[in-house]
């Protein structure tokens, strides 16, 4: 059954996020890494925090776990993704069977407020939050649970939506909620909840430059998958891809004169 867009207003903006995210239609459209920059900004980030054999990473709102998977790989780390999606942790366990590093990932269904410690989840060297800082309601409350269960001396790595001034409505309800934007905030603001939580910021930039890099990979997407819904070869309601092209050409006016944008934020546990 399609999802319909409108009926997903109501939702917490979280939960919006991940059901849309699991909906076909989104691998159609941005793949299976759900991030501006995908992994090439997520190893800058491995990099910045250090990550690296017999470090532990905490892949926090880690969907079905493209980058858990892709960083245990690529540095030896061990690495646990939490996810809120349904099917995460099956397709994350899957794809890291598929690349050999079952051994070193473990997949828990939680959210970031409510993680079972006696899992033995804690004790993180790097946790890393990729577009998922934006979608929680309690922000602030998150970074100090983050800040608990890091290690003294390790790191928060952040990339998320940026927005500055109000956003158009067409922007703030579920559309909104699936790019990230309905409760993003601008970077100096995210600096400021980080660093309260405890944290010290050491590295942080505009990484805008990939949403535009989204949004074209997008617009060409839904050419494709407009055709595949005529062919019957993807089964999702066309009024989606309506509304998506529409707020695509908003989204990218909006990086254009800087309201719309994209951070990336580093910090360490000193205490």
């Amino acid at each position: 059954m399609a999802v319909q867009v409108n009926d997903l207003d109501a939702a917490p903006v979280g939960a919006c996020c991940s059901i849309i995210y699991s909906h076909p239609l989104a691998t159609w459209l941005i793949g299976e890494s759900f991030h501006p920059g995908g992994l090439a900004l997520t190893d800058e980030l491995a990099r910045l925090a250090e990550l690296g054999p017999g470090k532990r990473l905490l892949d926090a709102g880690c969907g079905r776990g493209a980058s858990t998977v892709h960083l245990a790989e690529s540095t030896g780390c061990e690495a646990v993704g939490l996810t809120l999606e349904s099917d995460g942790v099956e397709r994350g366990r899957q794809l890291a069977e598929a690349r050999g590093v079952q051994d070193r990932v473990t997949f828990v269904q939680d959210d970031i407020m409510h993680m079972d410690t006696a899992t033995g989840i804690g004790g993180f060297d790097v946790v890393l939050m990729e577009c998922v800082l934006s979608t929680l309601e309690q922000k602030p409350e998150s970074l100090r649970q983050l800040y608990r269960i890091t290690k003294p001396g390790g790191y928060i790595a952040i990339t998320d939506v940026t927005v500055s001034g109000e956003l158009p409505r067409q922007l703030q309800g579920s559309i909104g909620a699936a790019l990230c934007m309905a409760d993003a905030r601008d970077l100096d603001e995210y600096m400021s909840m980080v660093e309260e939580a405890g944290f010290r910021v050491r590295e942080y930039r505009s990484a805008k430059e990939a949403v535009h890099q989204l949004i074209k990979k997008i617009g060409t997407r839904l050419m494709i998958a407009d055709a595949a819904i005529g062919l019957g070869s993807l089964v999702v309601d066309r009024s989606m891809i309506v509304e998506a092209r529409d707020s695509l050409k908003l989204a990218n006016k909006l990086v254009d004169d800087g309201t719309l944008g994209y951070g990336l934020i580093v910090a360490q546990r000193v205490g």
